[in-house]
């Protein structure tokens, strides 16, 4: 992510070119933020934006960056997203209002809800595309760890296959067989033991099915009526695992879903592709209006004030600061009778600056 500080001051006490050469050796870029020429309304609806704005520029704002962290999640990838053809960061320092879309004569409100309702319907899209994709994906995820995990999870109907081993329950009514996984360290004790269990587990039934590293899956044969003492025995020391034929998922299901798969993650990244462009370019009008009402408030009417956008450096913020304060500090007294605390209250910024002070972070 990067920084960018975007300020205002009176025209009167500024220009881009003075500031420029201030902060020249303290800022990475400097650039003119453009900021139009927008319906006022009264001062005191302005007052009471400001409070509204600030959260829906929040809300906004985690709106973007939550696209655009679905699209690096699903990608696997940390490339980042264009907006309108070119870098988020050029948008920015290029930024040009768009009059078609935010016409700049309705009232600021409609302008703003407009975009926090544009962007909550984008959200709800989010959502469901999410919970789509994530359903198939966990339902493949669950697949392949029965298929591939370890002999306590993993499903042991293949496993039982391959060894060939014939069911007691399919000779008899009366009899079942228990599959048990048992660290390898510990398959001596266990066969030395499993018998006293239960005296209805079958003398030498024990047979190993299949073995890792690890753990190694025995099958045993005892009368049905027993399999729970049995299981209660040995629940502490080894795992009873359930067999289970229908657990496995079927290939050819599971072609059909790895190819749903591939279809939802390729409309899902797509509909990113799209959706964090508009959100982000909501976002950025939805900032300008945030400047320019906290300019009026701030300086006063007419709307006659400078903003800029300023990139700083990684190290240097502080000097920056004193910088800016040094350049700027005489604004704060052209508030008349407010001072810095009255007009913190007023405005809702969180720190004062002798100018309107808005971050951004691209």
């Amino acid at each position: 992510m990067t920084d960018f500080w975007l300020l205002t001051v009176p025209r009167s006490s500024s220009d881009f070119n003075s500031l420029k050469r201030a902060i020249a050796d303290q800022v990475r870029s400097s650039h003119v933020f453009e900021v139009p020429e927008l319906r006022v309304g009264t001062y005191n609806s302005l007052i009471n934006l400001s409070y509204e704005l600030k959260n829906m520029d929040r809300y906004v704002e985690s709106q973007a960056n939550k696209i655009l962290q679905q699209y690096h999640k699903i990608s696997q990838s940390e490339e980042p997203i264009p907006v309108r053809n070119t870098s988020a960061e050029s948008y920015l320092t290029h930024f040009r209002w768009e009059d078609a879309r935010y016409p700049r004569r309705k009232p600021l409100l409609d302008i703003a809800e407009s975009i926090q309702a544009d962007v909550g319907n984008i959200d709800d899209e989010l959502r469901a595309k999410v919970s789509s994709y994530s359903a198939v994906e966990g339902v493949l995820a669950k697949a392949d760890k029965d298929k591939n995990g370890s002999l306590l999870t993993r499903d042991i109907s293949d496993d039982v296959r391959e060894a060939g081993i014939e069911l007691a329950e399919d000779r008899s009514e009366y009899l079942q067989s228990v599959f048990v996984v048992v660290p390898v360290s510990e398959k001596k004790n266990f066969l030395r033991t499993y018998e006293q269990a239960s005296e209805f587990v079958l003398p030498r039934s024990a047979i190993i099915v299949t073995e890792d590293h690890e753990y190694a899956l025995f099958v045993v044969v005892m009368f049905k009526h027993s399999v729970e003492t049995f299981r209660g025995a040995f629940l502490s020391s080894y795992s009873i695992r359930k067999y289970d034929p229908g657990m496995s998922m079927d290939p050819e299901k599971r072609d059909i879903l790895v190819k749903k798969q591939k279809k939802l993650k390729k409309q899902i990244l797509r509909w990113c592709l799209t959706n964090y462009s508009e959100t982000f370019i909501a976002w950025i009008h939805l900032k300008c209006i945030r400047c320019f009402v906290e300019s009026i408030l701030r300086h006063g009417l007419p709307a006659d004030f400078n903003a800029f956008l300023i990139q700083p450096k990684s190290k240097g913020r502080t000097r920056l600061e004193k910088t800016l304060h040094k350049l700027y500090i005489d604004q704060a007294t052209d508030f008349g009778e407010f001072d810095a605390g009255s007009h913190q209250a007023l405005v809702g910024d969180d720190v004062f600056h002798p100018y309107v002070f808005l971050d951004i972070r691209v």
